[in-house]
């Protein structure tokens, strides 16, 4: 937890606020509107706890001139106008290119102070008055902000909207609190399955800025624990179902969150550049490690399916978990917006998670490693994150402590030899061109092409081939078998 920043003095926010221009803009429109505006929630929290100016803002208004404000700021911001909720008349201004937000809402009640007592969190229901100056904050949010506490304001208020069950947990990761008061846990535990009613859009929105934040495993610990966790996936339930074994010291429920905390123990043993390529996002909302955590959470859900009972060897076995895991995966991203590049990546690293740790054995060839670097070192970033946790989460009696770092070495080493693949890749030498081929062997152009060039590139890095004359003689003896 992070100690509170000393900005408590109105002042202070009102120096801040001057060096956004949106805020000052907002200001103008409502003074010629004359109307009392108010900032609130995260924007205002954050400013207290971490002396950050939020890029995305809510701020308040009277409810009759909710529209008429928004409407007014889009124009002199050029940002997009949305409608979030006509009932409640909340709008949102997206602000191009930077894509920052300003949530514009009438006041939910008589007076500022009713607002914030419908509000979700206790540390979300402060306020700034732009007019007096002053902090508004009648639920004691700042003391819970500097004890690291999430708190509920009311147990009806989460049940307004069902979104915040799971907001509990996201705003909690964000902010480094793993301190849930428990009559709030209690009644997310009572009402999590009312979490479905929730727009799956909203869900993915709150979903991957939870897998983004620095740290979450605690916190899907704890929605495992109440329930939550399996409202959202249902796959996962029947993996509480398969016990501990000589490899795996744990059930296969807990293994798969044991991958999120073992992530989080080595992630800083990892390489810096693969370090860094996970903390970058890939939009405003959503890291690149979100979807390592994701695959993470889903890369065994295949093995209750698959699960055979060898009576030679004696042993419960799981052949092709991985695949019907992957498949699996795929029904969960047609439930929530991904994305054809997330849902793509999320699945190869399920599919493939297995697939490094058989590479760090010995007697893989040459081949074998350029073969296994052509097919996955686009992801390779996120498949060795993946592959060391699946690993250091199986500790069973049969796994010693200097097998596991053995593995980790070697797959780390797995990613600096695709480092040393991709230089050799820029450097190689083509013994042919696609012309070369069709004249040679009077081809159509076509993708068959393409593999005969493959093939020669193959042979010329085993070194079976070195000059353009003999790879034109190898491909007439081995055409029978390139095609």
């Amino acid at each position: 937890m992070l100690p509170l920043n000393p900005l408590m003095n109105p002042l202070d926010f009102e120096r801040r606020f001057q060096e956004v221009p949106q805020v000052q803009a907002f200001l103008e429109v409502c003074r010629q509107h004359q109307v009392k505006p108010y900032l609130v929630g995260g924007a205002v929290r954050d400013l207290l706890y971490q002396d950050i100016l939020s890029k995305d803002l809510d701020v308040v208004v009277p409810v009759e001139a909710a529209k008429s404000i928004a409407t007014a700021l889009s124009e002199v911001l050029d940002a997009k106008l949305i409608c979030l909720d006509e009932q409640y008349q909340i709008y949102r201004l997206i602000i191009f290119p930077q894509i920052d937000m300003i949530d514009i809402a009438g006041c939910m009640g008589e007076t500022i102070e009713q607002d914030l007592r419908r509000r979700d969190l206790t540390i979300n229901a402060i306020a700034y008055d732009f007019e007096t100056k002053a902090i508004l904050d009648p639920l004691g949010g700042q003391d819970d902000l500097a004890h690291g506490m999430i708190r509920m304001v009311d147990e009806k208020n989460l049940l307004d909207d069902p979104l915040r069950l799971l907001r509990v947990f996201r705003i909690g990761a964000d902010l480094g609190f793993t301190e849930i008061e428990p009559k709030t846990l209690e009644a997310v535990t009572r009402h999590g399955e009312k979490l479905i009613h929730a727009s799956s859009e909203r869900i993915h929105y709150e979903l991957m800025r939870l897998f983004s934040a620095p740290l979450c495993y605690s916190h899907l610990r704890t929605m495992g624990k109440c329930g939550l966790l399996e409202t959202i996936f249902p796959e996962l339930s029947p993996t509480r179902q398969i016990p501990a074994n000589f490899y795996h010291h744990l059930g296969l429920f807990d293994h798969t969150l044991e991958l999120l905390h073992q992530l989080e123990v080595h992630f800083q043993d990892l390489p810096q550049p693969i370090q860094g390529d996970l903390l970058k996002p890939i939009n405003p909302f959503t890291k690149r490690i979100a979807l390592v955590r994701l695959a993470c959470l889903f890369h065994d859900i295949g093995k209750p399916a698959t699960m055979e009972y060898d009576a030679e060897i004696q042993k419960y076995k799981f052949y092709g978990h991985d695949l019907v895991s992957a498949e699996m995966t795929w029904g969960i991203a047609q439930r929530l917006p991904w994305g054809k590049e997330v849902t793509k990546t999320i699945c190869q690293l399920v599919r493939w998670h297995l697939y490094p740790g058989d590479l760090i054995k010995p007697g893989i060839t040459p081949k074998g490693y350029r073969k296994f670097f052509r097919r996955l070192g686009p992801v390779l970033t996120e498949l060795i994150p993946v592959a060391i946790a699946d690993r250091f989460s199986a500790q069973g009696p049969a796994i010693s402590k200097a097998d596991l770092e053995a593995s980790k070495a070697g797959l780390i080493g797995l990613w600096h030899q695709y480092q040393d693949f991709l230089v050799a890749e820029q450097q190689k030498t083509n013994l042919l061109t696609g012309k070369d081929v069709i004249m040679h062997l009077k081809l159509e152009p076509g993708p068959q092409v393409g593999d005969i060039l493959e093939a020669v590139q193959e042979a010329y890095l085993n070194g079976e081939l070195n000059t353009k004359d003999e790879a034109l003689t190898w491909i007439k003896a081995h055409y029978a078998t390139l095609h």
